[in-house]
């Protein structure tokens, strides 16, 4: 029986598809599955016996003559935890009702993960981790990545103080960036971009009071860094973001130019040691040139979109991936 692999991902997700014509071509079995199918289109089915563990995923029909092939979760080689997508339940009676059923249908899916025992990209434990900004800067730090000095308050004159100490260079974006997705979605679409605090912005400065906010220096770069890594490859991308929209957040604007980028090799094992760190093999660094040559480490996303550089610049990041999941490379160690 040839490798098979389990994608946590939308079929339609473009990165998911590029990475399965790899698999396909691979030799390598490839089944795909959405969290928000659990519990309306899915049935799960988790036993534990004190010899054995039993995990079985198939379609949810109330028609008894239909013909159902289970997945079975444990057998699988590697599991790529791509972006599964949110449980979601039906409408209750009660908002309390949807959120414990949620809650529940979430919970028990993360024990169920932990216990299959394939080659996780990324480990679930450690993704979730990995996702906290502020553990991901002090892990940089620590592994010898500049960071932009930074700041998280609730307190107004301690975010004016801020301001003056950096002469006015300062931005500010969310602590986590999947709360975007409490946005009004006419509001904002592709998430909550980085933007800079302006002296206009001071005059609302009290708003701070009402929740914790982190600002940052803001640096004065050439361009930004982005390095993808998969388990110990590197693929280093310079993106000439101050020729156009997105100087301060370069994902406003994809159609400036882009080049291949050689790191220092003291960047690039810093890199891969705050991969290390996290427990991830697979990663998405942003960093960024100053204007006096020092690279600056601004977060890491372990499940960062990759195929807009990798078609422009024909890089090899969907192959390697694929053959990550295939057991033909080794996870980063």
């Amino acid at each position: 029986m040839g490798s098979r692999t389990f994608i946590l991902a939308s079929q339609q997700d473009p990165h998911a598809q590029a990475v399965c014509g790899h698999l396909d071509a691979l030799g390598v079995s490839v089944n795909f599955w959405e969290l928000d199918e659990l519990p309306s289109k899915v049935f799960l089915h988790y036993l534990l016996e004190n010899s054995s563990t039993q995990c079985l995923l198939y379609q949810a029909s109330l028609e008894k003559a239909v013909s159902r092939a289970p997945l079975d979760l444990m057998s699988f080689d590697s599991i790529w935890l791509r972006r599964p997508g949110k449980v979601r339940v039906a409408s209750f009676p009660e908002q309390w009702m949807e959120s414990l059923a949620e809650r529940e249908c979430s919970r028990a899916l993360n024990a169920m993960f932990r216990s299959m025992p394939g080659l996780w990209v990324n480990p679930p434990e450690h993704q979730i981790e990995a996702l906290l900004k502020l553990r991901q800067l002090d892990i940089a730090r620590s592994c010898g990545l500049s960071i932009p000095e930074t700041l998280v308050t609730n307190d107004p004159e301690l975010v004016r103080n801020f301001f003056e100490k950096h002469d006015g260079k300062v931005i500010y974006k969310l602590i986590d960036e999947g709360s975007y997705k409490y946005f009004p979605t006419y509001e904002i679409v592709m998430g909550m971009p980085t933007l800079p605090l302006r002296t206009d912005d001071l005059a609302h400065l009290e708003q701070v009071r009402l929740s914790l906010h982190l600002f940052q220096q803001r640096i004065d770069k050439t361009s930004d860094i982005r390095v993808t890594v998969v388990a110990d490859k590197l693929f280093a991308v310079e993106i000439l973001s101050q020729l156009g929209r997105g100087k301060v957040d370069f994902r406003l604007d994809y159609s400036v130019p882009m080049r291949h980028h050689q790191l220092p090799d003291q960047i690039s094992e810093s890199c891969l040691e705050v991969l290390r760190r996290l427990g991830l093999t697979y990663g998405a660094f942003d960093l960024c040139l100053s204007k006096e040559g020092q690279y600056f480490f601004l977060e890491v996303n372990p499940a960062g979109q990759w195929l807009w550089m990798e078609r422009e610049l024909e890089l090899p990041i969907s192959l390697h991936l694929a053959r990550l999941l295939a057991g033909l490379d080794c996870p980063l160690k």
